[in-house]
């Protein structure tokens, strides 16, 4: 069973996360992330004022990954802390997120009738599916920086018959958009 969130929603980690993105970071952010997400859709449809200096971070952040969040195709979203791999928000079908160990375990949870176990599960596997995360992009940074200390890792985009997964890290977040694959 696949649980859909209305928005975006504030993961049980954000007491531990202080800072909040600039405007330009996370301006770049989606550029990059709307450039690979969806070939069809103007750049230009994203770089608008909204961004202006009067809207804190989390309002900025809250507004852009809500536009994200309504492109076709989009199944679902994580923003982690870059330092830490803590999950900051999540949105979409959280069944996306999960791990296939933890769909399993909800699956089998399911058929003994043991829904407190299938949400512990869900929840567990969401947890598992951004510490898989936070480790790719961190051993794709350090191959970077193997090859070349004056390079950095900008974007990440993992394609498999099914889905696409987009991750695009920042100084601070590391963004990561699960998408239907696009039919060749």
């Amino acid at each position: 069973m696949s649980r859909q969130n209305s928005g975006w929603v504030l993961g049980a980690s954000l007491a531990h996360v202080q800072a909040s993105p600039t405007a330009a970071s996370l301006k770049d952010i989606v550029l990059s992330e709307a450039a690979c997400c969806d070939n069809s859709t103007s750049i230009d449809a994203y770089s608008g004022d909204s961004l202006s200096a009067e809207k804190n971070g989390h309002d900025a952040l809250e507004e852009k990954l809500g536009r994200l969040a309504t492109k076709p195709g989009v199944r679902a979203g994580i923003v982690l802390d870059r330092a830490s791999g803590a999950i900051i928000k999540t949105s979409g079908e959280l069944s996306a997120l999960r791990t296939a160990k933890a769909r399993d375990a909800a699956t089998a949870a399911s058929f003994s009738n043991e829904a407190p176990m299938a949400e512990a599960s869900e929840s567990q596997g969401v947890e598992d599916f951004a510490a898989m995360i936070w480790n790719y992009v961190n051993a794709s940074a350090h191959l970077v920086q193997d090859v070349d200390k004056e390079d950095a890792l900008r974007l990440l985009r993992l394609r498999t018959k099914r889905q696409e997964i987009v991750i695009v890290p920042d100084a601070k977040y590391i963004l990561t958009v699960i998408h239907d694959t696009p039919s060749a």
